[in-house]
């Protein structure tokens, strides 16, 4: 039987999720150095156990402000096509088992190539979790900048 779980995190007061076959690994935010000229969603790249990973931000491509010096954040690094990620949350709330749950797909009206990136919608116990395919996150564009932040490095 497939495993069908989901790291449920949150931005804001709204949750998402991402498959845990995509996750690599769940870091504490650290020292994120920027890069000129990259895309507002692109933080910067971390040092990771010697891996050069780009940084990329939720809060920014949801429209959300940036959290205060205060407050921790977390990342989710994960492997999207040939580029690994970490992706800047507030708080990762937990490892949710959505098999038995209420999964639908995306209501039509929300579906655009601008949230191409929603796979599906969970709920439960009355808590909304809008699970994203980690592959359609990143633009190209995007994808590509990261790409030759890390070659340069």
């Amino acid at each position: 039987m497939e495993e069908n779980k989901l790291i449920v995190f949150n931005v804001g007061e709204e949750f998402y999720g991402i498959d845990i076959k995509k996750v690599m690994g769940i870091e504490k935010k650290q020292e994120i150095i920027t890069v000129p000229n990259t895309p507002d969603c692109i933080k910067g790249i971390i040092n990771l156990r010697g891996d050069v990973i780009p940084i990329y931000s939720f809060r920014t491509k949801f429209n959300k402000e940036e959290l205060s010096g205060d407050d921790e954040g977390m990342l989710i690094i994960t492997k999207t096509g040939d580029i690994t990620i970490g992706f800047e949350v507030d708080q990762v709330a937990q490892i949710m088992d959505i098999t038995g749950k209420k999964v639908e797909k995306p209501p039509i009206i929300i579906v655009s190539d601008a949230t191409n990136y929603i796979d599906k919608i969970v709920s439960d116990d009355g808590k909304i979790v809008i699970s994203m395919n980690v592959e359609n996150l990143v633009s190209d564009r995007e994808r590509r900048q990261m790409m030759s932040m890390i070659d340069s490095n």
